[in-house]
């Protein structure tokens, strides 16, 4: 291809990088369920269903009006995560997010089958043991919610494109470096619009770059309500504003 046209092997590489995490996270998940059942088409089912969960979770982010609800969301927003490896974006939020979440099925996969083996011990192995697998489950759980949470406090966000056409530049970094107070952006736009999604890539690079940028997105389209309360409180003349 590259006999005919420049390439760009940063998106390249990073689109593998996204497709590896994502496909990682998968087959944790469809190990578990077959860890879970002897029968693989309820395996195939239970699969279907977490990853549909998953997916859903991308949807569900711009319906939202919390802040910390939206960022759990976008922390598990799939579709968000690959069209910024397309876009040659490396977000560390999403490798923790992979990481954490292929090791936390991983380990419910290997307390399932202990699960089974205790089973076959009769009742009273099984509750004198399984509190303690239950207990164990509880506390990784709690271990994968304080390590995606760190790590969306504190995160990179790196540009592999050759031309660093995701990158700000020296005069922006000084700027953000230099705020002495807290600012609060809300960008309302329609969801899916070139203006939208290049806006809210911008504000995610202020935000990566300084701990005092605060912004959060309304989808002007699905967020009806939430959109109309802006407008109202801001005495705005359209919805497309930052």
């Amino acid at each position: 291809v590259r006999w005919f046209t420049p390439v760009d092997w940063g998106p390249i590489a990073a689109s593998y990088l996204g497709i590896v995490g994502i496909g990682a996270l998968f087959l944790a998940v469809g190990i578990f369920a077959s860890a879970t059942s002897k029968n693989q088409m309820v395996a195939a089912v239970v699969t279907f269903f977490c990853l549909l969960v998953l997916f859903s979770c991308g949807l569900l982010e711009n319906l939202v009006n919390g802040a910390s609800a939206k960022k759990v969301l976008g922390q598990m927003n799939l579709w968000q995560h690959m069209d910024d490896f397309s876009k040659g974006i490396v977000d560390t939020r999403r490798l923790v997010y992979y990481a954490t979440g292929v090791s936390f099925f991983l380990f419910l996969t290997s307390r399932a089958l202990a699960a089974k083996k205790l089973s076959a011990k009769g009742p009273r192995g099984w509750v004198a043991q399984g509190s303690l697998l239950s207990a164990g489950v509880l506390l990784v759980a709690a271990l994968v919610g304080i390590v995606n949470y760190l790590g969306m406090r504190y995160y990179k966000r790196f540009d592999w494109t050759s031309s660093q056409i995701y990158s700000l530049s020296d005069k922006t970094l000084a700027i953000l470096g230099g705020l002495d107070r807290d600012i609060d952006i809300t960008l309302l736009l329609p969801d899916g619009t070139p203006l939208h999604d290049s806006s809210k890539e911008l504000l995610e690079r202020y935000a990566a770059k300084s701990p005092r940028i605060h912004f959060r997105v309304v989808a002007a389209d699905k967020n009806l309500i939430e959109a109309q309360r802006l407008v109202d409180k801001f005495q705005l003349s359209n919805l497309n504003v930052v």
